[in-house]
């Protein structure tokens, strides 16, 4: 290679070094923009919805009684929630 062409590369990789950081800063500003809302701090002493609470007394029973041990947590989730379903059908009539 000869002397001009390797000037015009490095020319040409200034240039594009440039764009690079024209862009990133482009994207920094709009991310800034179009930023995500803050979220609002949980209150530690808030109570947990009813769901959560009946979940966990579920899962404390079939600890205790030794039910569904066969069975993996996804399996377990989908009986508690169809327990819940009926619970809360039963509650709403």
């Amino acid at each position: 290679m000869s002397k001009s062409s390797n000037a015009d590369e490095s020319a040409d990789i200034k240039e594009l070094k440039e764009q690079v950081k024209l862009l990133s800063t482009k994207v920094e500003e709009m991310e800034k923009i179009q930023g995500k809302k803050p979220r609002k701090p949980r209150d530690p002493n808030a109570k947990p919805n009813p769901y959560v609470e009946f979940t966990k007394k579920k899962h404390a029973e079939f600890k205790k009684d030794g039910l569904h041990k066969d069975k993996n947590m996804s399996e377990k989730a989908k009986i508690i929630g169809e327990l819940w379903k009926t619970e809360k059908e039963k509650s709403d009539n």
